[in-house]
């Protein structure tokens, strides 16, 4: 049910390839691909918390389905402020700045993030917070950076660790998407902006396979959003899954649920804080009282020049506890991403 703004007719030819090969790991237990099997998801639609609900339309209708008006209340005390995220290909972002892709910024001293065997990850997005509006929980400066290994291997796909265990372990599961060895999720307090204290940028022997193939520019702006279909808090808001809830209105169940998509869904080619999106299932209803907080989405796209394509038109994220967040400790974020 996520709004993907991706047409399959546009693909960059080398995104399309890796999209092929990782067709073929669809079987297997990958946090990135479907819901890992013996997991109790596996053949199911989605997941529990999913209805059966078209995609929203690409124009947002700001009307609540006449059925949910006695729910106003509790949908107006859901809102919560986030951040959407622009891009714009074509310009080199100095070191320092807001970007997907480019030049990471290494001060002098300081050790690039590599993977078990050595091999340098990847810098896949950059967030100066002194670049964006202030948002409530969140830092108001410092840089953020995610690196990922590039393509894949037997142990991960695009930084993301398969998982097989077998019988599935929810517990093992989830702490599988916070294992670090093949992404890195790194936070600089104080962000020098003089080059002759950074580092010479990194050597690639090859172009890096990556769902994000080219720099882009990132620009912020301040919007506010109610609870989202996809999101594990919108048990928090109805007091019951999305399933159980639009159940309730019977024949008209599906029209009320992707009249409520339309209503709150306001589509950003990534964006930080809000609520999230998924094409599968939200995995912090693994963790449901351990108050996850969505630190950066980033969605499948061909707008703007920009080509991002996460497997079959998915979506990744990196979601942090709000304790975590407070003491700017990322070494517990989790990173998700998930396909159709």
């Amino acid at each position: 049910m996520t709004a993907v703004r991706f047409n399959r007719q546009q693909r960059n030819p080398v995104l399309s390839k890796l999209l092929a090969i990782i067709a073929i790991c669809a079987t297997a237990a990958v946090s990135g691909c479907k819901d890992p099997p013996n997991s109790g998801n596996a053949g199911k639609s989605a997941s529990a918390t999913h209805v059966n609900a078209e995609r929203p339309p690409a124009v947002v209708s700001r009307e609540l389905p006449a059925e949910l008006a006695g729910f106003r209340a509790a949908i107006e005390n859901s809102k919560l402020d986030y951040i959407r995220v622009k891009a714009r290909a074509g310009q080199s972002v100095a070191p320092w700045g807001s970007k997907f892709r480019g030049v990471p910024y290494i001060p002098n001293g300081s050790a690039y993030p590599r993977d078990p065997a050595g091999k340098l990850l990847v810098l896949l997005a950059q967030l100066n917070f002194g670049e964006m509006p202030r948002l409530d929980g969140y830092p108001a400066s410092g840089l953020l950076q995610f690196f990922v290994s590039d393509g894949l291997s037997k142990e991960q796909v695009w930084g993301s660790v398969q998982y097989d265990e077998k019988p599935f372990n929810p517990d093992r599961y989830f702490s599988s998407l916070q294992n670090q060895r093949f992404f890195r999720v790194i936070f600089h307090s104080d962000v020098l902006t003089d080059k002759d204290h950074l580092q010479a940028p990194p050597v690639f022997s090859s172009e890096p396979m990556l769902p994000i193939m080219q720099e882009a520019a990132l620009t912020f702006e301040k919007h506010t959003e109610p609870v989202l279909i996809d999101d594990y808090r919108f048990t928090n808001v109805f007091a019951r899954e999305p399933q159980a809830f639009f159940a309730q209105f019977g024949t008209q169940e599906t029209a009320v649920a992707n009249g409520y998509i339309a209503f709150s869904r306001q589509w950003s080619l990534a964006k930080v804080g809000g609520y999230a999106s998924f094409v599968q299932r939200d995995p912090r209803s693994i963790k449901p009282t351990e108050d996850w907080l969505l630190l950066l989405e980033i969605q499948s796209s061909n707008e703007a020049g920009v080509d991002i394509l996460w497997g079959d038109a998915g979506v990744g994220g990196l979601f942090i506890r709000r304790d975590d967040l407070k003491k700017l400790d990322f070494s517990k974020v989790a990173y998700y991403w998930d396909n159709h």
